[in-house]
């Protein structure tokens, strides 16, 4: 399953959902769902242009990227969930190390990698996986998922979470995506 998490992102939803479903490809059947955050450009219109569910968050109490990764997680199936924000445009061979790093090790809950840039040559175990992440259903499930109720950091209080909980969280050498706002 992926959820694709935006706001505002006409400029560059297409260029997401066409990596999304060309990273997809050999993985049969898979799912996109788009949850947006009330967005006021032609975000949604652009989406719906592509086979995918479409959830609109609520303008109240406020949107958050939890809440949409929470939402995304609630109506999707698959046993592994990617979540991807809608400015990122995915790499396609990250996708596959990804999924078959999720699945050589059972506490492994997650899975990331690097933006734009790669990083050391070997994987790592983090404390917190931020921007594209594949995570295992079940491990996320046994926590409790995203906290929709937070305004920011919902990704390193899930890891703290999971850690807690005995699993691992993994960031492999390769580029995940290519993202325009990735700061140091």
């Amino acid at each position: 399953s992926v959820v694709v998490v935006t706001y505002d992102e006409a400029d560059r939803i297409e260029s997401c959902l066409d990596a999304v479903f060309e990273a997809c490809r050999g993985f049969d059947p898979f799912e996109v769902v788009v949850v947006d955050s009330r967005s006021t450009d032609e975000t949604v219109a652009l989406a719906a242009q592509y086979p995918v569910g479409i959830y609109r968050l609520p303008s109240a109490p406020g949107p958050t990227p939890g809440a949409g990764r929470y939402v995304g997680t609630q109506y999707t199936a698959g046993d592994r969930v990617l979540f991807v924000d809608g400015d990122a445009v995915l790499e396609r061979s990250w996708l596959a190390a990804a999924v078959d790093r999720l699945a050589a090790d059972a506490d492994v809950a997650g899975v990331d990698g690097y933006l734009n840039d790669a990083g050391p040559a070997t994987e790592q175990s983090v404390a917190s996986l931020r921007g594209v992440v594949l995570y295992d259903r079940s491990a996320l499930a046994s926590v409790g998922g995203f906290d929709p109720h937070l305004q920011s950091l919902e990704d390193v209080e899930l890891g703290f979470r999971l850690r807690d909980a005995g699993y691992r969280l993994v960031r492999l050498p390769e580029v995940a995506a290519t993202h325009p706002f990735v700061g140091g």
